[in-house]
């Protein structure tokens, strides 16, 4: 019982990620939105693709940017 409840909240969230994708792509192509304002789902894949250890990079320093400020409130909190 709890395999199918948890195989059902999977599909769920799938089917609504990818309905997500599949409208923003939609709106992209039928609006002709310039990719500069706001790329397409392809372009976005395309370049963590094509440049993976720059946002790997960029992921840790903003990691420990966050950490830190959480480490500041929780010290000025107290």
């Amino acid at each position: 019982m709890i395999i199918w409840r948890c195989a059902r909240m999977v599909l769920t969230t799938s089917v609504y990620i990818a309905a997500v994708f599949v409208a923003w792509e939609s709106v992209i192509w039928l609006f002709d939105v310039k990719s500069f304002l706001v790329p397409s789902p392809r372009a976005v894949f395309r370049s963590y693709a094509d440049l993976p250890s720059y946002y790997l990079r960029h992921a840790g320093v903003t990691l420990a940017e966050a950490s830190l400020g959480v480490l500041i409130g929780f010290t000025a909190g107290f």
